[in-house]
């Protein structure tokens, strides 16, 4: 082989090389940027969001599988976008609901209903708990003024307990209040939505709330009605 040729093949195999160097380089970054992404996403997390779907129809519905006599409540939290599917007894999806991701928690109330309804939340912590005052709403905010089925507001975790369907219970708080407020979220009548004793009497309505008494309620209500109407 002479000295041209070996020259030739020194040269060729430089850049080849040179090829192979650039192709790592470029590799290697790529490969940094997807372990900074997966380290990123690894530590970042989003709030969590809350959604609350009250059965108010007599036919049940299943939410992700989970059975929904009337009355009844399903709760969930997620901190990434996700649906819930509410099915028939056919296990057909009769509504699909979805919950984004947001930068910021946020709190789903979906009424299962015929009816439509007016929303509005107030601090009830007295309500709640033995302040040493008479219990009373404060700070009572009218979150939907037209009939609806649905709403959904920004909460702050850091300052407030929430109730909502599915949370009103006194088992769902601390035994002691720290250092936070407790806000419930309510449906009423849009004719009641101003009427302050009927803020008062869904508040305790719900406290007192039990799906199997108000089923039982409601079906002796409904055979009395029948036998009026034989």
């Amino acid at each position: 082989m002479s000295i041209a040729q070996k020259y030739k093949k020194l040269k060729r195999l430089r850049n080849s090389l040179r090829i192979i160097l650039a192709m790592s380089f470029v590799l290697a970054f790529l490969l940094v940027i997807l372990l900074l992404s997966s380290i990123t996403n690894l530590f970042t997390f989003n709030p969590p969001s809350y959604i609350s779907i009250f059965n108010l129809k007599e036919e049940p519905v299943f939410v992700n599988g989970v059975e929904l006599k009337i009355f009844d409540s399903f709760t969930g939290e997620t901190n990434r976008s996700f649906v819930y599917n509410l099915e028939n007894s056919n296990s057909e999806v009769v509504q699909s609901l979805v919950v984004p991701a947001f930068d910021f928690s946020e709190l789903y109330i979906f009424l299962n209903t015929d009816s439509k309804y007016c929303f509005f939340s107030a601090d009830v912590t007295s309500i709640y708990y033995d302040l040493g005052s008479t219990p009373a709403l404060t700070d009572v905010f009218f979150i939907s003024e037209t009939e609806t089925d649905h709403v959904n507001i920004s909460i702050n975790l850091d300052e407030y307990i929430y109730l909502y369907p599915g949370r009103y219970g006194i088992d769902t708080l601390p035994h002691t209040l720290l250092d936070k407020r407790v806000i419930g979220v309510y449906p009423i009548l849009c004719s009641d939505l101003k009427d302050e004793g009927k803020q008062i009497g869904v508040v305790n309505l719900y406290k007192n709330f039990e799906p199997q008494e108000q089923r039982d309620y409601y079906n002796t209500e409904v055979d009395r009605l029948n036998k009026e109407l034989e």
